[in-house]
């Protein structure tokens, strides 16, 4: 409910705070008093573009603050959780307008852009009046207010959670759907990327050994031309071995003449044996090397073809292999895409089936009752004044075999139609002219309709237009019963209506300092009789008329 409202700079009113209670509050005050600022203010906090115009003459900028308070948090909280605001007990929303072009608005004190002033303002007050767009006037809204009516809304609630899980699931199928063709490209792609690789028998240690037989087949030639040469040093009269033996006999005879020749000879004996073994070691090697340009070719091949792959895959072959295990891994994923795909498919048949079941039974419920809610309206509009209306629910509900019909709500759309002229057809509501004739008409069906959103306040502005009397009296006693579970405020010019209310407030319009100045205050007891009365019989007032008005605040509609 709307617990205070902070008016600062805004046209005629200087600094005003209005306190609210519960209940049926009406507001009332002459014309020109300034009660249209009040509305204005109303629809600034509920996001409402505003002109420089309207910031007080003299003044660098106007303030309006509104401050709600709840007794079912669960609905705001989760609200402000959606836009990352905290919320403790209240709401507070201000807005700022500036001159200079700098306008701010918060919500508890976090900057908000208008659309979530727009989006918040639509559960905390629902503002009728001829140039308000109320929801009602929304023919999406209307099947809202029906199952309101019919208390379902809990099953609705819960249907719609459904109904957004089975959307996102045909969205995961739309977006698997249309990438069938990129898979199947990506598929192949990594087929043909695994099917090189796997083909080409990497290891890791290959590059390093073709290189080095590359090199020995690239100088076979050259290897064989200087080896040749020194092998035939093992063999043959006059060799080098052959005169290291020999020396090496000859050393050794000498050694009865001097002992230490002794390890001389060792060394030189040891040096020979190594030196015979790594000549017939070259002699080995020299009958293996041999110039093979067909085993060259086919190692500068090999090369050429792991050069491509390390180009392409990776820059060592460790790296391409790791490639490899890579795409395998891409590749097994699509592949458990399709079976993905199947799941999906399998639950969304299943929870489209569910849902078409749910909706049905929803529809049944609506098309039951609907004569019920008809007549009901039809009745708090005779007592309105309205009594040669025609009231009815238009329904629009859609094929129950197929689940592309499903809406939020199920598969029905219901749009309330109304003529107050006999011999007129129906209209939509958004089509009655009057707006005295519309508040009548809305008043009619939320007086049967109980809201869950507690919190939401009801301001109605003019819907006394055109009426007095008796009619004027049951709209204050509507008015009244729809404040026992919210809170409902009214500007009225009308005593019946004003009488009836819980509190009263006066817009009044005064003179300070060669300056006109609106002032909204709340009245007691005695105020309220003085103002009852000059509604009455405006300044002429007599003890007649106090009387008359003091008799009508105590039975308060009784």
């Amino acid at each position: 409910m709307l617990r205070r409202l902070l008016i600062q700079n805004f046209a005629t009113i200087k600094n005003q705070t209005v306190d609210f209670e519960e209940g049926f509050t009406a507001i009332t005050g002459e014309t020109g008093a300034g009660k249209s600022i009040f509305i204005k203010a109303i629809k600034l906090i509920l996001g409402e573009k505003c002109s420089k115009e309207f910031i007080r003459s003299g003044e660098d900028n106007l303030l309006v603050e509104a401050e709600f308070e709840f007794t079912n948090h669960t609905w705001i909280e989760k609200i402000l959780a959606e836009i990352g605001i905290d919320f403790d007990s209240s709401l507070v929303i201000r807005r700022k307008v500036s001159k200079a072009g700098k306008n701010a608005n918060f919500v508890n004190d976090c900057s908000v852009s208008l659309n979530v002033l727009l989006n918040l303002g639509k559960y905390l007050v629902d503002l009728n009046g001829q140039h308000s767009q109320q929801s009602l006037l929304q023919p999406s809204s209307h099947i809202d207010y029906y199952d309101d009516y019919l208390q379902i809304t809990s099953e609705v609630e819960v249907f719609s959670n459904e109904y957004q899980r089975y959307l996102n699931i045909q969205k995961q199928l739309s977006d698997i759907q249309n990438s069938v063709a990129d898979r199947a490209r990506e598929s192949d792609f990594l087929q043909f990327q695994i099917n090189e690789i796997e083909t080409a028998n990497l290891s890791e240690d290959e590059i390093n050994e073709l290189n080095q037989e590359y090199k020995v087949l690239n100088n076979a030639e050259k290897l064989i031309a200087t080896i040749l040469p020194v092998t035939s040093w093992i063999e043959g009269v006059g060799s080098p071995i052959e005169q290291m033996s020999t020396a090496i006999y000859s050393i050794e005879n000498l050694i009865e003449y001097d002992q230490r020749l002794e390890k001389i000879t060792a060394e030189m004996k040891s040096g020979f044996i190594v030196l015979e073994e790594a000549l017939q070691e070259l002699a080995q090697y020299s009958g293996i090397v041999e110039a093979n340009p067909v085993r060259l070719e086919e190692i500068n091949q090999r090369l050429a073809q792991l050069d491509q792959l390390k180009r392409k895959y990776g820059a060592t072959i460790t790296e391409v292999l790791a490639f490899l295990e890579l795409q395998k891994e891409k590749l097994a994923n699509l592949s458990s895409s399709d079976e993905n795909l199947r799941q999906l498919e399998k639950e969304r048949n299943k929870l489209g089936r569910d849902l078409l079941e749910q909706a049905g039974h929803l529809s049944e419920i609506r098309q039951k009752n609907k004569a019920a809610f008809e007549n009901q309206v039809l009745d708090h509009l005779k007592e309105l004044g309205l009594e040669k209306s025609r009231f009815e629910i238009a329904f629009k509900s859609s094929d129950p075999e197929n689940s592309n019909n499903l809406s939020r709500k199920g598969l029905d759309q219901v749009e309330f139609l109304i003529t107050t002229n006999p011999g007129h057809p129906l209209k939509s509501l958004g089509k009655i002219a009057s707006g005295g004739e519309l508040s009548r008409i809305l008043l009619s069906i939320k007086s049967i309709v109980r809201s869950d959103q507690s919190g939401q306040s009801l301001i109605f502005d003019e819907i006394d237009t055109g009426i007095s009397g008796r009619i004027s009296e049951t709209v204050g006693i509507k008015l009244n019963q729809l404040g026992k579970s919210k809170q409902v405020i009214c500007i009225t010019h009308s005593p019946q209506v004003a009488s009836i209310a819980a509190s009263h407030h006066l817009v009044k319009k005064e003179m300070k300092q060669k300056e006109a100045v609106t002032r909204i205050f709340k009245l007691k007891q005695k105020e309220r009789i003085q103002e009852i009365a000059q509604f009455l019989a405006g300044n002429e007032i007599s003890s007649k008329t106090l009387s008359v008005a003091k008799e009508m605040l105590n039975n308060g509609g009784k």
